[in-house]
């Protein structure tokens, strides 16, 4: 029987800081934003790429908090495809910005992963530390509010708008004392 023919696993990361701006990078191939992201190495999870790759691209590290949704390259329409005609589904996870050793262990590559199923440290491959501005898919990073998104790649700005909206609605839920977790699929 021949291998199936799947789509691609693309974990991307939504990450606010203090001042309620999300991490971007930008790709070096086409000049857009992004968020930072990529695709899923076998022997890894869906959250440890997220992390890692969030790493890769930006320099620092995350714990991954939650996951906000599931999407599919099927659902938006396509101006420049960096998939190359390839069919990706994408993993939206919330990350939150982490010190060096915050975690258990020591490593700028560990991903703290909290959900109500698991809690504890992974530790990511260990490598040198990467200069953001020497990764070859990664032209700068930057930090942007909402009303300051710059121009995106093909389906961050429906991503994002959701991903800004959920975790405001989020935080009003946490402060009414409510936790309504859920998360949005197409």
């Amino acid at each position: 029987m021949p291998e199936p023919v799947t789509p691609k696993i693309g974990c991307d990361s939504f990450v606010l800081n203090e001042r309620n701006e999300v991490c971007l990078s930008r790709r070096a191939d086409n000049g857009l934003w992004a968020m930072p992201g990529g695709y899923q190495d076998l022997g890894e999870t869906p959250a440890e790429c997220a992390a890692r790759n969030f790493f890769e691209e930006t320099g620092y590290s995350i714990r991954v908090i939650a996951l906000l949704g599931t999407f599919s390259s099927l659902r938006y329409r396509a101006k420049i495809n960096v998939n190359r005609g390839g069919e990706v589904t994408y993993l939206l996870f919330q990350g939150q910005s982490i010190q060096k050793g915050a975690g258990r262990e020591s490593s700028d590559r560990t991903a703290e992963i909290d959900s109500p199923e698991t809690s504890g440290d992974i530790g990511l491959e260990e490598s040198s530390e990467p200069d953001p501005h020497e990764v070859d898919e990664v032209a700068d990073v930057a930090w942007f509010s909402q009303e300051t998104l710059p121009a995106l790649c093909d389906g961050h700005r429906s991503r994002q708008a959701y991903a800004f909206e959920l975790t405001a609605s989020r935080k009003s839920n946490y402060a009414e004392g409510e936790s309504k977790c859920q998360s949005h699929q197409e």
